[in-house]
């Protein structure tokens, strides 16, 4: 479901598509004064088709360059985020790009990077952990490949995770809630510390400290307590998870394993071997390659380096049966002894 909020929340994807096309429609050379007069007045109807035009200009700035030098790149680019109505209208203009296709090494492989990153207020790289104090003193950790963007004003503080997963510790404000956004779900803190992940179809919500108010995003006015029957309370140790029209009851969790990647630690008890590869796999820039069926008999249980995971592959190399064969910085096989 698109969301389309007030001017301080979420920006629809098909406001945010719109605002795409006036720029492409403004960067053609047979671009008429009707065309100028009609987008002036699309971006007047609503702040949030100001505030997406601003976005999307960001964009278009910073992927300037690539049309000149990638232009490959930017129509396989162009291709996969655009739907067919905007391929029509890009072709006055060639290879408008929405994200970037940054080839990796293999050859036939391909990495999208998608333009929450160019747009966000803070991002993290794949393989980093970035702790950033906002502007009202609350400590944010954006975890590895996390995006997010703010819009903090006198009467609410909210960032809105736009992709990855963050950990917050909120400062203090009687006056304005502090809420974490995603597509699904919004949280609203009531005491301090916790995290929020998105997930493709849900988000998760694990709260290490006091309580936090979870809401799914199809209800309007999600934050006003009038809505309250529509939300769960999940309290210090408890995990609730989201869609945009429920919210599951909270489970008692170790939320503090649960969010040790903020110490750059992996914490796993009897996880199979194929989901600590793929958890450390999120820490590095390239690719851990294994037989599925040739580990699935193995569980591991330990604490691991996500801030080395070369030396956490080591490590499960000592003490189980495989072999970490290294064939280049973007490519690492797991394989049995």
């Amino acid at each position: 479901m698109a969301l389309f909020r007030s001017s301080s929340g979420v920006l629809s994807k098909s406001v945010m598509q719109r605002a795409a096309d006036w720029h492409v429609i403004l960067e053609a050379e047979d671009v008429t004064d009707h065309e100028r007069e009609a987008c002036a007045a699309w971006r007047q109807q609503h702040p949030d088709h100001e505030r997406a035009f601003k976005k999307v200009s960001i964009v278009f700035e910073k992927f300037e360059s690539l049309q000149g030098d990638s232009p490959e790149i930017a129509n396989a680019a162009l291709n996969n985020i655009l739907d067919d109505s905007s391929k029509k209208t890009s072709q006055r203009v060639g290879a408008t790009v929405f994200t970037i296709g940054l080839a990796l090494l293999l050859g036939q492989q391909m990495e999208w990077i998608s333009v929450n990153r160019w747009i966000a207020d803070h991002a993290s790289p794949k393989g980093q952990i970035t702790a950033v104090t906002l502007e009202d003193g609350s400590e944010i950790i954006l975890n590895s490949g996390s995006t997010i963007q703010l819009y903090f004003n006198q009467d609410v503080r909210r960032v809105e995770l736009t992709q990855g997963s963050v950990w917050v510790d909120v400062a203090k404000d009687s006056k304005r809630p502090f809420i974490i956004e995603t597509l699904h779900s919004s949280a609203t803190a009531l005491g301090t510390q916790f995290a929020v992940e998105l997930k493709p179809d849900y988000s998760n919500i694990i709260v290490n400290e006091s309580s936090v108010l979870v809401c799914p995003n199809t209800m309007p006015q999600y934050y006003d307590v009038q809505h309250a029957e529509y939300c769960e309370q999940a309290n210090q140790g408890f995990q609730t998870s989201a869609t945009t029209n429920f919210v599951s009851n909270p489970k008692p969790i170790e939320s503090l394993i649960a969010t040790a990647w903020t110490q750059g630690k992996l914490v796993v008890s009897d996880w199979p071997l194929s989901q600590v590869l793929d958890a450390l796999s999120e820490y590095r820039s390239g690719w851990i390659r294994y037989q599925a069926d040739d580990i699935q008999h193995i569980n591991v249980s330990g604490v691991y380096s996500l801030t080395d995971t070369d030396q956490a592959l080591d490590v499960l190399s000592q003490h189980l049966p495989v072999n970490i064969s290294r064939y280049t910085p973007f490519l690492t096989v797991v394989s049995m002894k």
